[in-house]
């Protein structure tokens, strides 16, 4: 089994999200039919929604704590969202769990809730297309940051 430098599964599905809204661009230019374009924006988010989740758990690694069940929180509202990282995030870091309330990943809180929320509510593929550059760049800064902030220090 290969041994992965801490974030370097994050940046393998930056990379890879990155790929398929270049393919989701191209099929959307082409005229491609609605399934093919839903699967391709599929990936694209699963693989962002990736990158966050590894985070964490690379994260919880890097602590020497347990990465069972950690993933990237989102939540419905503000209350859910801290009862949530109260659960799952606080026993990695204290540090972390606070930082993460603060990004408001909940409807209304925060524009990265649209990664949670997109295709969830039968949106048309064509419709999601103004979004996906905000949506990669905010990820991008998101893992970066979380990295920068939690990876060196003790």
């Amino acid at each position: 089994m290969t041994t992965l430098m801490p974030f370097q599964t994050s940046k393998m599905k930056l990379a890879r999200a990155r790929y398929h809204m270049d393919a989701f661009r191209m099929q959307l230019e082409a005229g491609e039919d609605a399934d093919n374009l839903g699967v391709t924006l599929r990936r694209f988010l699963r693989d962002l929604r990736a990158a966050l989740d590894s985070t964490i758990v690379d994260i919880a690694r890097v602590r020497a704590k347990d990465p069972e069940g950690a993933a990237f929180p989102f939540a419905e509202n503000a209350r859910k969202l801290s009862d949530l990282i109260d659960v799952d995030i606080r026993h990695i870091d204290e540090e972390l769990a606070e930082y993460l309330k603060g990004l408001r990943l909940y409807k209304g809180g925060s524009r990265l809730y649209l990664l949670h929320d997109l295709g969830r509510d039968g949106t048309a593929a064509g419709a999601i297309a103004p979004v996906l550059d905000e949506l990669l760049h905010t990820v991008t800064e998101t893992v970066a940051e979380l990295g920068s902030r939690f990876w060196a220090r003790p």
